[in-house]
């Protein structure tokens, strides 16, 4: 996959909940819908998060996944005429005044005409590929965060995955090194304009389908969090991710041992994955400690799952990482892929809805915190306010 687009450790896994799931534990019931309620014999969380953003003038709208894994924007063009694109928004550049061509990603600034050359990406998802062109615009978080930054425009795209996502398209938030340039990063280019209060954003997704899920760029709110926030430095790397060291991972408390005494393991946080992921020797202890069985009887029984991050344990209940319904369990925890720099834990939607996490872009750091449930809506999205929370839709499909 092209390093910028494919989005190794996000776009990708959003399609593989389910696919590698441990043998002990299988999601076969019924798929709740938008916003669906919890059955009452059981519980499931959404799989998939996605908001709106804004692209062009005067602005066409999309709902796009938010994802750390990946460092571009991506959206459908009106120029596919795929039947997967037919049932989502597309962008047409002749409908917005600021809107220009761009040909190639190393001159990432270089405007051509439609008839000149350009590249053409491919791009590679699970269970399928899209094709793109780059273009470049005004885009928008919110309706006052506004940045001008290049993009994809997806001229093909497979029947699977996106013939049935309620999404039209990503919009990648990984750190520079996740893009190849950085007039794609829409976070650099946001920074660059200096729209923002702080350069940060920070993500807040409810336990529940129905609860509360949003991004908020340029703050955060200390209503979705209770304590400190534990400011946490990130590891170098060339992939742009967002990765810390992870010095150890508990089962009620007790570690597990795996990680380097001086180095820890590496760890990601994502949000473009629905699961807890683990190398493979680590995730064999770890489904042997939890001992989980078929239905998930014992749900108050199973121990806590637990991250050691610079001597602060964040650990989860059970029912944040099992979904349970009358008949069936799913556990969204399974093993990791080598993206190329070794092994490494995929913190996803299970972490994220257990602590608060803000992603802090100008000091290179994250910060986590306990996070709570909270009756806040519909905050505003003030012109000119530096601060703007983008509320996302969960859904399980």
């Amino acid at each position: 996959p092209h390093p910028v687009l494919a989005a190794a450790a996000g776009v990708r896994l959003i399609f593989a909940f389910g696919d590698a799931a441990p043998d002990e534990c299988s999601y076969r019931g019924p798929a709740p819908t938008v916003g669906a309620p919890e059955d009452a014999g059981g519980l499931v969380h959404a799989t998939q998060y996605f908001g709106q953003v804004l692209v062009g003038t005067p602005p066409q709208s999309f709902k796009v996944v938010f994802d750390t894994g990946s460092g571009s924007l991506l959206v459908p063009s009106a120029k596919c005429d795929d039947p997967s694109c037919d049932k989502h928004r597309r962008f047409n550049a002749s409908l917005s005044s600021t809107a220009v061509q761009i040909g190639f990603s190393d001159e990432p600034t270089k405007v051509i005409q439609d008839d000149d050359d350009r590249d053409v990406q491919t791009l590679q998802f699970s269970g399928g590929t899209a094709e793109g062109q780059f273009a470049r615009d005004r885009v928008c978080v919110g309706a006052s965060l506004c940045a001008t930054a290049d993009f994809v425009t997806m001229t093909e795209e497979s029947q699977a995955p996106f013939d049935n996502t309620l999404w039209d398209g990503v919009l990648g938030l990984g750190l520079s090194g996740a893009s190849v340039a950085p007039e794609f990063n829409v976070l650099t280019q946001l920074q660059k304009s200096k729209v923002l209060t702080q350069p940060v954003f920070s993500v807040y997704l409810g336990k529940h389908m129905v609860d509360e899920a949003e991004v908020t760029f340029g703050g955060y709110h200390q209503d979705r969090f209770s304590g400190e926030i534990q400011w946490v430095a990130l590891e170098r790397n060339d992939r742009g991710f967002w990765q810390i060291a992870l010095q150890d991972v508990t089962v009620n408390g007790v570690g597990l041992g795996f990680c380097d005494a001086k180095t820890g393991c590496k760890a990601v946080v994502d949000t473009g994955s629905s699961m807890l992921m683990f190398p493979q020797g680590m995730l064999n202890v770890v489904n042997k400690k939890l001992d989980l069985d078929p239905s998930c009887s014992r749900m108050k029984e199973y121990p806590r799952l637990g991250f050691r991050i610079a001597g602060q344990t964040r650990e989860l209940d059970p029912v944040d990482f099992l979904d349970k319904t009358p008949t069936d369990c799913f556990s969204a925890i399974t093993a990791s892929h080598d993206m190329g720099d070794g092994p490494m834990v995929v913190l996803g939607y299970p972490f994220l809805r257990s602590v608060y996490t803000v992603f802090d872009f100008g000091s290179m750091r994250l910060g986590f915190a306990a996070a709570k449930a909270s009756q806040a809506a519909g905050r505003p999205d003030a012109a000119g306010g530096g601060i703007v929370t983008v509320p996302l839709t969960g859904v399980r499909q």
